[in-house]
């Protein structure tokens, strides 16, 4: 399945299905639909494991609780994730995830 790459990254179902709280599908609509379609999430981690050659910073725009961001980062070797969001809950949830957080309106900033 990685054709290429020395070692297979972990159970990405496993992790997805057994790790996630109900609050973490409530409040993603990327998790719901990797939950309902599990082969997009495998498929997306796949692409991600062969084609990244630097895994340094994890950026993820609109972070929610950190959930997917945080699993990522591990799954994939990361050395940091960053995540921005405009509510302060989702933030603090990401930062308990180890997420280092930044408080951003995307609508608001400017260019």
């Amino acid at each position: 399945m990685f054709e290429g790459v020395n070692a297979e990254p972990p159970s990405i179902q496993e992790w997805m299905m057994d790790a996630a709280t109900p609050e973490d599908l409530r409040s993603s609509g990327t998790l719901l639909a990797f939950k309902n379609n599990p082969s997009m999430l495998t498929d997306l981690v796949s692409l991600l494991y062969q084609s990244l050659t630097r895994r340094e910073t994890l950026l993820d725009l609109g972070v929610g609780f950190g959930y997917a961001a945080q699993m990522l980062k591990n799954t994939l070797g990361f050395k940091e994730a960053v995540g921005v969001d405009i509510d302060e809950e989702r933030l603090a949830k990401s930062s308990e995830r180890g997420i280092k957080t930044v408080s951003l309106d995307l609508d608001q900033a400017s260019t």
